[in-house]
């Protein structure tokens, strides 16, 4: 029996290509969770063009150069250290030494500053008795190594504390000799991040910040003034337009601003549009994607991860999104770059499925912490959740 010709076997092979191709797309259209992050703007696209007639959200923008967009920020920890005389040890231990040594200098300068007022205070009293003994022709000196430069005419209490004085400037000597490399490496981590700083390009990247000030007072402006939703629509367009574009940045500082832009969107959606539907869909779209880009630990920073997924559940909540104020938070618990970040998305998903009444997943994600010292107020929580889950 001949074998069937190679088109066949190309037939079939593009066909299994096509069907898994068509499987993914369906998969990631409605089953991914997450959802991905293409499927959603291309959703909010599709309403937004509804709501206004149209889909074209260009604005004026001085957006970075391509070239500044092709440049890639190392990641965090990624650029060699500075090199020192301590090369092993970091900014902050360092840091702490310096302000440690630098104390116990002031308290021993001071000491000194005391002991030479009290010195000048014995040698004023020295001074006259001298004089006294002295022919009157004899030329008194002023200054005090003429006073101290005969110390057989010194009370033995001025004597040991002259001898006092010296002992302690020669300490001084030691412990800024021991300071001067410490004071070295803190500097060169200065030049180090001078350096950084220069070769991250911030002249443009504050033509950003410019750009971006420029286009927030003339939004807020106009929605001010907008007395349509159509038109509170296109402008939270065009500030999403915007970030689509910054978004596709290799420079970690054009996504911040990226981010920023987005968020103000989301807020304008839920305060001016009243849209809590179209917030929760640009925190799927625009924001989720993005959190590996914040790493402050400042939680007062617009930059730091929890932040935003708080920012991010707030409005979930207004939507009546259950389902996606519990997404919002195991995103991070399953992929936290560090064990506190999980548990404390651990504590905050206790507290919204003891929100929702789901006992049994709050006890669940309690006593998968592991930090307990940190989060001992989720542990807390343990004897009650127990007594709510525990069958009659």
């Amino acid at each position: 029996m001949p074998g069937r010709p190679w088109w066949r076997w190309a037939a079939i092979a593009l066909g299994a290509v096509a069907v898994a191709g068509a499987g993914w797309l369906l998969y990631a259209m409605f089953w991914a969770s997450p959802p991905s992050p293409w499927v959603v703007r291309n959703q909010i696209q599709r309403y937004l063009k509804r709501q206004c007639g149209h889909a074209d959200f260009a604005i004026e923008f001085n957006f970075p150069s391509a070239r500044e967009m092709a440049r890639a920020d190392p990641a965090p920890g990624a650029r060699p250290a500075p090199k020192g005389a301590l090369a092993d040890r970091d900014f902050n231990s360092l840091k702490e030494e310096y302000l440690d040594r630098a104390r116990e200098l002031q308290v021993l300068r001071r000491s000194v500053a005391a002991q030479e007022r009290d010195l000048e205070q014995r040698l004023a009293r020295l001074r006259p008795r001298e004089n006294q003994r002295a022919p009157r022709s004899r030329a008194v000196s002023t200054n005090r190594a003429g006073a101290v430069s005969g110390e057989a005419g010194m009370s033995v209490a001025a004597s040991n504390l002259l001898r006092g004085v010296q002992a302690r400037r020669e300490e001084i000597a030691a412990k800024e000799k021991l300071l001067a490399p410490i004071a070295s490496d803190l500097w060169k981590f200065q030049e180090f991040w001078q350096a950084e700083l220069e070769s991250g390009n911030w002249v443009d990247t504050n033509r950003l910040a410019q750009a971006q000030a420029a286009m927030n007072s003339a939004l807020r402006a106009e929605l001010a003034e907008a007395a349509t939703y159509r038109r509170i629509y296109e402008l939270i367009g065009q500030q999403l337009g915007v970030a689509r574009r910054l978004f596709k940045s290799a420079n970690l500082r054009h996504r911040h601003v990226a981010l920023d832009i987005a968020r103000q969107a989301r807020s304008d959606a839920l305060e001016h549009a009243q849209d809590a539907w179209l917030a929760a869909r640009i925190c799927e779209g625009y924001l989720w994607p993005h959190l590996g880009d914040l790493h402050a630990q400042d939680r007062r920073s617009r930059m730091n991860p929890q932040r935003l997924l708080d920012e991010c559940a707030e409005v979930f909540w207004q939507a009546d999104e259950t389902n996606n104020v519990v997404l919002n938070y195991a995103i991070l618990r399953n992929a936290a770059p560090s064990p506190w970040q999980a548990d404390w998305a651990r504590m905050q998903l206790a507290r919204v499925h003891m929100r929702i009444g789901d006992f049994p997943a709050a006890l669940r994600e309690v006593k998968g912490i592991r930090l307990t010292n940190d989060f001992s107020v989720a542990l807390r929580w343990l004897p009650f959740l127990e007594q709510r889950t525990r069958k009659p």
